[in-house]
């Protein structure tokens, strides 16, 4: 168990999701001095609190809550009290972000305005915390940090800017989602990216995950792994090891096989051989 008493901070970026920064830190007698940052931050507490001034109010962010600052706005943080706090944050350039917002919601303006910078929000709490740690283990595949991304920025966006912009209707189309299934099958194996996904079909990356979650029942990632999941079973019957199975079937080794195995299929991937 990691000593909540000393101070950590890792740093890193993924090319699966371009133009972010991703910081997992504990801080306890840190005190950053007044401050700005270009882009978007998005983060959640996950110990202790966090306090800062923020337009021109002293706010305080408990453990489960979203923290959020917005380009150009000044502020500083500090622990609240002498234990500090730790948390999650997605660090978003403003231009990048500001594209994936014109085509989350085209029918706004390009620049949205989030005034709060403290967000009592469980449920977007999970969607940082959960993205941020899948990311940082490493295990997600492309088509699945992308979309779930796209998510988060989604339910943010939707619930917490101060316009409320709300998403266009749907409506069906068959073809477009029967030719990104017929990808997924054909490619299964593949790091699929939905930017990629999307254009083969003509479509904008959001509006693809959109479509095909409404009308297939589940997003593209999770379908991709049903795919795989399918094709590691018909290959159980062979003499080929599971890690082998595995890296022919694009999981990223043995133990993620099993594990998308056993959710999918009610066994692991070596009781169903056996059967």
């Amino acid at each position: 168990m990691r000593n909540k008493t000393s101070e950590h901070v890792k740093i890193w970026r993924t090319e699966a999701i371009q133009g972010v920064e991703f910081m997992r830190a504990r801080y306890r007698s840190h005190r950053f001095s007044r401050h700005f940052h270009e882009g978007f931050c998005l983060g959640v507490i996950e110990d202790g609190a966090l306090g800062f001034r923020y337009c021109g109010e002293n706010l305080l962010a408990p453990t489960g809550s979203v923290n959020l600052a917005v380009p150009g706005e000044v502020h500083d943080g500090h622990g609240a009290d002498e234990s500090g706090w730790a948390y999650r944050m997605f660090y978003m350039d403003a231009k990048s972000l500001t594209s994936a917002m014109s085509e989350l919601f085209p029918q706004v303006p390009s620049f949205l305005h989030f005034k709060p910078g403290v967000l009592h929000d469980p449920h977007l709490a999970r969607l940082v915390q959960g993205l941020h740690q899948d990311l940082e283990a490493g295990h997600l595949s492309t088509l699945e940090a992308q979309t779930r991304f796209l998510g988060l920025l989604t339910t943010w966006i939707g619930r917490h800017a101060d316009d409320r912009p709300v998403l266009p209707g749907l409506r069906p189309e068959p073809r477009a989602i029967a030719l990104a299934r017929e990808i997924i099958e054909d490619r299964y194996a593949e790091d699929l990216s939905l930017q990629a996904l999307a254009q083969e079909t003509a479509k904008s990356p959001f509006h693809l995950a959109r479509i095909f979650a409404a009308q297939h029942g589940m997003p593209p990632h999770a379908y991709q792994t049903q795919v795989r999941v399918n094709r590691a079973a018909a290959q159980l019957s062979s003499p080929a090891s599971l890690a082998d199975i595995a890296a022919a079937t694009g999981f990223a080794d043995q133990s993620h096989l099993t594990r998308w195995f056993k959710r999918y299929r009610g066994v692991t991937p070596g009781q169903y051989r056996k059967i």
